[in-house]
């Protein structure tokens, strides 16, 4: 493999399009970049104006492509989990090698029969999984290469998505002149990034993705995404009750409930915004702010309730919270008073990305890495040859001149103020 591996990963949301670049090197994950723009051609998860959102594209590609050095080529492109659906495939192949040991073509060869499985008409595979192992009747999760067996069987999860939603993201990402590595589900990326499917090994976990105009729902249990509903409510509620009710902006109205509201503690009176309007002086107090949208995640939370109580009726459950919704401080809190179970926030922890709202693009990038040793076209973001250039360069222009004739130009400076 490429000693850089250069991934830029793209989701496009309700109201933004995102773009995080990162490399990959010795197992760790490093952001370089991260960008986002304001993205108006969209009606929730329709593409209304293909125009906009392509221009929303080319602008964070522009923007990251600058500080990265290099031109971005090629991106991950994260779909939204709409009319998703998991076929389990088994797998089998004899192990005809003279040794009887397994290869990586053995496994590659496995996974492209995986592909080639018959897929519903209206739909396209997005994501696959190798949930386990079998060889010589032993069962394992990890990939078991240089074992010694006649026959290796792979227990394989295939994901589809809706075809026609798939293709309108595909195209647009293509009009800004991109190339696509890879797709991957928003809710399979969110369960990579947040190591859900370990999680669930244990308990079953629902996950909950919270964007402004929809909250997508994943029930995972023991390692598979079991179930996807998608709930056309999200925290652009909250921030409507804001500008209805004191005519702030939805620039103000997300600030002040990301970063200024505590859901799960007792409110202060103590202001948290003031302006000014027709020379008077306005201003909203913590109080006031509780009031004004706090009735309103209730009915948020009681809405999710109902669609999650099937699987809540089974125990032993946990909530992972991820999303730019999940950012409103004791949101976790309030879900876990009202399901009963352990609910939690998940914030990334890589440095350049702890936002929740990079928890999608993270976990493209780990998906994709995690498969690099079961396929066989290995393609990255960048020209490597250009992004190697692109570093050298920027050490040279940031490295101090400490040549002899600059030396001497500054003796000479000195002597003339003298």
């Amino acid at each position: 493999m490429s000693e850089k591996q250069i991934l830029a990963a793209l989701e496009i949301t309700d109201h933004e399009v995102r773009l995080l670049v990162a490399e990959f090197f010795n197992s760790r994950l490093n952001v370089i970049r991260t960008e986002k723009c304001e993205n108006k051609g969209m009606d929730g998860l329709a593409i209304k104006n293909p125009k906009e959102v392509v221009m929303a594209i080319r602008k964070v590609i522009d923007q990251a492509s600058a500080q990265v050095g290099t031109r971005i080529e090629r991106v991950l492109l994260c779909v939204p989990a709409y009319r998703t659906k998991k076929d389990g495939v088994r797998l089998s192949k004899t192990i005809d090698n003279y040794e009887r040991k397994v290869t990586s073509d053995d496994v590659q060869t496995l996974v492209r029969k995986g592909f080639t499985h018959t897929a519903p008409s209206d739909m396209v595979v997005c994501n696959w999984m190798c949930k386990q192992y079998i060889t010589n009747g032993i069962v394992s999760r990890r990939v078991p290469l240089n074992d010694v067996c006649d026959i290796l069987d792979i227990d394989m999860d295939l994901l589809y998505a809706d075809k026609m939603t798939t293709y309108d993201y595909a195209s647009v990402v293509e009009s800004a002149g991109l190339e696509i590595i890879d797709v991957c589900l928003d809710n399979y990326a969110v369960c990579k990034e947040a190591t859900i499917f370990e999680q669930s090994l244990h308990k079953n976990v629902i996950s909950m993705h919270v964007e402004r105009d929809r909250t997508t729902l994943s029930a995972i249990v023991n390692g598979s995404i079991e179930e996807t509903k998608i709930i056309y409510r999200g925290y652009g509620e909250w921030e409507k009750a804001l500008m209805d009710a004191y005519e702030v902006n939805e620039s103000i109205a997300h600030k002040l409930l990301l970063q200024n509201m505590d859901s799960s503690q007792t409110p202060k009176d103590t202001p948290v915004y003031m302006w000014t309007k027709n020379d008077e002086m306005c201003m909203i107090k913590e109080t006031e702010l509780h009031a004004c949208v706090l009735d309103k995640v209730q009915q948020w939370i009681e809405s999710i309730r109902v669609v999650c109580e099937p699987i809540l009726q089974f125990g032993l459950t946990n909530i992972v919270l991820s999303g730019e919704g999940a950012e409103l401080d004791g949101l976790d809190q309030l879900i876990a008073n009202t399901f009963k179970v352990d609910a939690k926030t998940y914030y990334p922890d890589t440095i350049g990305a702890r936002n929740c709202c990079w928890t999608v693009c993270l976990g493209m990038v780990y998906a994709y890495v995690d498969h690099l040793q079961l396929i066989r076209n290995h393609k990255f973001s960048v020209n490597e040859a250009s992004f190697i250039e692109a570093i050298k360069r920027k050490k040279r222009e940031e490295e101090p001149d400490d040549s002899l004739t600059t030396k001497l130009k500054g003796l000479l400076f000195q002597e003339q103020k003298k």
